[in-house]
């Protein structure tokens, strides 16, 4: 009779398994409420304080966007990603800058940006299904190892 360690997996393996899968989607779920916040904080920023209210303008004249330049010449894809990366850092900053300000920001997503909040309810949902249905879809697999290898014990 061959011995299979899952025939004798013990609780702790299986919590082992849905350990993974909790931290799986609380790491999606704290993803999904940085994402929301930063993009809270920048439209709260952008708005009340004039937070990068400049644009195009402003660009150009802090250097980071020339006109003239395409982005096919040689060098233009590195500018391009430069001012994305440039872009990006600063939009995070924010996002750490505007954490005092919570109850303002908060207040400025509920009554101007609430679409920041519907994309929250619906991302964090989501996630919420996606651990739901791995978490069964993890169960039905294991149900048939577990059948499986009753079957070949019983042979």
């Amino acid at each position: 009779m061959p011995k299979h360690p899952a025939r004798s997996k013990s609780s702790d393996d299986s919590a082992q398994g849905e350990w993974s899968l909790k931290w799986v989607a609380l790491g999606l779920m704290i993803l999904v409420g940085a994402l929301c916040w930063s993009l809270a904080a920048s439209s709260y920023a952008h708005h009340v304080e004039g937070w990068r209210s400049g644009g195009l303008e402003e660009s150009i004249e802090r250097g980071e966007f020339d006109p003239g330049d395409r982005v096919s010449t040689r060098g233009g894809g590195a500018k391009v990603a430069r001012t994305a990366t440039v872009a990006f850092v600063d939009f995070l900053a924010n996002a750490v800058k505007q954490i005092p300000n919570i109850h303002r920001v908060l207040w400025h997503a509920v009554t101007t940006s609430w679409w920041v909040l519907i994309m929250f309810l619906v991302l964090e949902s989501l996630a919420s299904l996606f651990w739901w249905k791995a978490r069964g879809f993890e169960q039905q697999l294991a149900d048939e190892e577990r059948r499986r290898w009753q079957r070949i014990r019983n042979v």
